[in-house]
């Protein structure tokens, strides 16, 4: 299985919007490497990681100026990076003194939620996942590293791709207690609110998520002629430079300039 499927939960937000883009993307593979920014990301979850699954849920300050080449790109871990995976390595010792289980880095499938197949498989790694038999809460967490704008966790795609992926695998004695879905971003250098946000819903509304919007979106995005939908999701498009309706969009504003001075 690939590393990362082109129906993935991190793209979600965007071709949940734009399902042209699917489409676009399987025409022109994106060879590029990922930005510094997300290579500076990964690095960060690699601590996260580490210290989660040793269950020291520490960093040691000594990584402080180590270089590491990710995805092309130098990264040196700063002072900043090590604060906030403690941060998120914080909450998850925390997490893990009350909650039944706890899972880490895990990996999930939604293809079961499909038939006929749908036209790659749908995976993606949630960065923690854990349930709490006492409150029949199901919680996904996601780390956000970044220093840029503030992600808003309420009704959250690539959340809640990773909720019903959890939720579809998780063990029928288990599936039982699960009384709501609790979805969680840890921002520790969130430009405006709080570092760790959470959003509610119930299995109910999961599920109708997966019923009314994952699936119809997925099944848009089979469609040869699937529209194309220019917004906010392009900036982190792998396929933005072949775009017909941004190439399109940049010819009217070239023309409306131009016919200012004519």
């Amino acid at each position: 299985m690939a590393g990362h499927s082109l129906l993935g939960a991190s793209a979600a937000y965007r071709w949940l919007a734009c399902p042209g883009s699917f489409r676009l993307s399987r025409e022109h593979p994106d060879h590029r490497n990922a930005s510094k920014y997300a290579a500076a990301g990964s690095v960060a979850h690699r601590y996260v990681e580490a210290g989660a699954r040793n269950k020291s849920y520490q960093v040691d300050a000594a990584e402080i100026g180590r270089v590491w080449m990710h995805d092309g790109h130098p990264i040196t871990v700063t002072g900043e990076m090590i604060q906030n995976a403690r941060y998120m390595l914080d909450f998850l010792y925390e997490a893990e003194g009350r909650v039944d289980w706890l899972k880490i880095e895990a990996r999930v499938s939604l293809d079961r939620y499909f038939s006929p197949p749908p036209p790659v498989a749908l995976f993606g790694t949630l960065d923690a996942g854990m349930f709490e038999c006492a409150t029949g809460t199901l919680e996904i967490v996601d780390y956000k590293s970044g220093t840029g704008v503030t992600v808003s966790v309420t009704a959250n795609p690539q959340l809640l791709f990773y909720a019903a992926g959890v939720f579809g695998e998780i063990a029928p004695v288990w599936r039982e207690w699960v009384r709501k879905i609790k979805l969680t971003i840890v921002q520790p250098d969130a430009r405006s609110g709080a570092p760790v946000t959470s959003w509610e819903t119930s299995v109910v509304d999961l599920l109708l998520w997966v019923d009314e919007v994952l699936v119809p979106g997925v099944r848009a995005c089979e469609d040869p002629g699937a529209p194309f939908n220019p917004g906010s999701w392009c900036r982190w498009c792998p396929v933005s430079h072949h775009c017909p309706a941004i190439h399109q969009a940049q010819i009217e504003k070239a023309r409306d300039q131009f016919e200012e001075y004519v």
